[in-house]
């Protein structure tokens, strides 16, 4: 049926004699916290990309500096080889515009895309497209797959609320199978915030939209999301989700370190803080948090680095396993009173024996 994470306790079982006649084990299935852990490390990721690509295009002085850190943040959480970028012109047709990585140069080669382009043909449909291996052809488009060894392509259409279908993002990589229909949500955000930020340049606006759109999907995460400062650990920002589950208001949490919020002298969460690697996540289990008041409860917490222009943050988003930890130290407690039970019960044996002896000598006299 498939692979299983399975969390289990053993416990010996003993004769009256004290010799080990058994074991009790108690197994649980853990298969669905497995998946929500990974889903919640995957969504940590995908919103850290989000982040740096909101930076990149929300803190620069112009929109072509912006969109090269845009570019890179896609490239590096895709592991893609090269991005290129095509608007539409007035004309209908699809121009090149932006392009990083190993494709940088032979972009530009395709300088309009032809009729018979995938390009032009995403573009007009608006629909997203993956290829997991070199599309058949003659077209300029095809042969430039082909010359530069690429073997895996995803076709992303850039579109805004207000202005539909006016480029297409094309991610390369020479590696095959890199990119998968389970990655279509976050492509199709990255291409509607690229999108937004093109738009709101050509009207010279400071990407007001933007911020709306960040703040949204930023506070519609179901899991409190806290932005600390990567050197002294102090709260920056919160989602709305922070102040329902800790019951402190926004304001009273800005500036508060992230280790308050925990046991004092956790030594384990500050050198976790302290030594996260720039490339990974670190997940921290049954850590004891506290509400206002004092009042504890336990999380789950997944950190990791984002960026914000030329600054680095940490993203730590916490999960309550309150209940489940209850659950456990329930079913600890069973099994020491089942123990406990089978020790009285030898106990009572043993003391059975010499009584029964008393018993027939004080018959015999």
């Amino acid at each position: 049926t498939g692979v299983k994470w399975i969390w289990f306790t053993a416990a010996p079982i003993k004769s009256p004699v004290g010799e080990i006649v058994g074991a009790i084990e108690t197994l649980w299935d853990k298969t669905e916290d497995k998946k929500a852990e990974e889903d919640r490390e995957r969504h940590t990721t995908e919103l850290s990309t989000l982040c740096s690509i909101y930076s990149a295009l929300s803190n620069s002085i112009d929109i072509d500096t912006g969109m090269v850190g845009a570019m890179r943040a896609v490239r590096n959480f895709l592991a893609a080889d090269g991005i290129c970028i095509y608007m539409r012109g007035k004309d209908g047709r699809y121009y090149h515009r932006y392009s990083d990585g190993i494709s940088h140069t032979a972009c530009k080669k395709i300088k309009v895309a032809d009729k018979r382009s995938i390009i032009r043909q995403v573009g007009q449909s608006g629909e997203f497209a993956i290829y997991d291996h070199q599309p058949q052809g003659d077209s300029e488009e095809i042969t430039f797959i082909k010359e530069e060894g690429i073997n895996s392509l995803a076709y992303i259409p850039i579109s805004s609320k207000e202005k539909k279908n006016f480029g297409v993002i094309l991610i390369s990589s020479r590696q095959p199978k890199q990119f998968s229909s389970d990655q279509r949500n976050v492509l199709e955000l990255i291409g509607n915030r690229i999108g937004v930020a093109l738009e709101n340049s050509e009207r010279q606006k400071q990407y007001i939209k933007s911020e709306e759109k960040y703040r949204t999907l930023f506070n519609s995460e179901p899991h409190p999301i806290f932005i600390l400062n990567s050197e002294t650990f102090e709260i920056l920002d919160i989602n709305q989700r922070v102040q329902v589950s800790y019951e402190f208001k926004r304001e009273e949490l800005l500036g508060v370190s992230f280790l308050e919020l925990g046991e004092e002298n956790d030594e384990e969460m500050a050198r976790g803080l302290k030594h996260l690697s720039r490339d990974h996540s670190s997940l921290f289990v049954k850590k004891r948090h506290y509400r206002k008041g004092r009042r504890p409860f336990f999380v789950n917490i997944n950190i990791s680095h984002a960026t914000y222009g030329e600054s680095s943050v940490i993203i730590a988003s916490t999960t309550d396993i309150t209940e489940s930890v209850e659950k456990e130290t329930q079913l600890i407690q069973a099994s020491k009173l089942t123990t406990l039970g089978q020790m009285a019960a030898g106990i009572a044996h043993e003391i059975s024996q010499p009584l029964n002896v008393i018993q027939i000598c004080a018959d015999f006299f």
